[in-house]
């Protein structure tokens, strides 16, 4: 059986996709065994910018609400961005208003921790283990199960979009169906497969907790009030997303209906947790990177007619 899927409804293609990942593993052995890398500050400045060795050698801090990583969620891992060694993996992110990317844990071994008492505090600094590069530091205040809050300069980290993600199309309608597959065909697109089925049977073609993401892009925007059951995202539908995606797991809705935007808002208010939602995303300079990074087909034909693409990023 296929573990931990990224689901989708058609991303780069048409309607209602799954996307499949599979993150990569990282072991404390491993990054332990890996060789210490120690430089001069002259060689680290031939590598580095300017800003980043002022960061990750000289302990430097970003203004807050201002790094790339801070609103950032995609699937992947963040690395060290002085030696590229695996730190922080996306599932232990989250949200946090201090102003810098924050996670909840880091990847074992992969961490070391220094007593700071700078500026008259007394405070834990995070350092890479093996290049010993300034990550930020850790604070007892986080809002998890684990208690702790990474707070992480997004200069200090770099991020890898998972290179073993694989993709599965689901989609009842035929044309749609085909559409997707022949461009993944086209395209030599290897890691990508599609499952002709209805949503609603998702809780039978996955178990509990396997899905890691889930995106909804462009669901008929013209249905009709009264089939709201047919809806993608009414409660029925979000309590099936709830039962097969992983704990914490960020559920992604795109559409140019501000209905179905306004709709799906209520009901996430009321069960789930609303990560980021803005009505037009092209627009707005704070949109987070993964919500413009990829266009689907219809998305294109919608903004050559300069039409708002809305945008919503939640938890249930």
């Amino acid at each position: 059986m296929m573990k931990n899927y990224l689901l989708s409804f058609i991303l780069l293609f048409t309607a209602t996709t799954k996307l499949i990942s599979q993150n990569k593993s990282y072991s404390k052995d491993k990054i332990m065994s890996e060789k210490k890398i120690i430089k001069s500050d002259k060689e680290w400045k031939e590598i580095l910018s300017e800003e980043e060795f002022h960061i990750l050698r000289n302990k430097g801090t970003e203004y807050p609400h201002t790094g790339k990583y801070n609103l950032h969620f995609e699937n992947g891992v963040y690395n060290c961005n002085g030696c590229n060694t695996p730190l922080f993996e996306s599932d232990q992110k989250f949200e946090s208003d201090c102003g810098w990317p924050s996670f909840d844990d880091a990847i074992e071994g992969a961490v070391k921790y220094v007593d700071d008492f700078s500026h008259n505090m007394v405070r834990t600094e995070i350092v890479c283990v093996r290049c010993d590069g300034h990550l930020g530091h850790v604070f007892d205040d986080g809002p998890t199960d684990t208690g702790k809050r990474y707070c992480v300069n997004s200069i200090s980290i770099d991020f890898n979009k998972n290179p073993n993600k694989n993709y599965i199309g689901i989609d009842i309608k035929g044309a749609r169906f085909w559409k997707g597959a022949k461009t993944a065909i086209e395209s030599k697109m290897h890691n990508v497969a599609f499952l002709r089925t209805q949503i609603e049977l998702l809780s039978y073609c996955f178990g509990e907790n396997e899905i890691d993401e889930i995106w909804i892009t462009f669901p008929d925007p013209q249905i009709k009030f009264n089939r709201t059951k047919h809806r993608l995202t009414n409660p029925e539908m979000l309590n099936i997303y709830k039962n097969i995606i992983i704990k914490k797991g960020i559920i992604h809705l795109k559409t140019d209906s501000e209905f179905l935007f306004g709709y799906t808002l209520g009901n996430v208010t009321q069960m789930g947790e609303v990560i980021y939602a803005h009505h037009d995303i092209y627009n707005n300079e704070n949109s987070p990177i993964e919500s413009t990074a990829i266009q689907t087909f219809y998305e294109k034909k919608f903004l050559e007619k300069n039409k708002s693409i809305t945008y919503m990023k939640f938890r249930l």
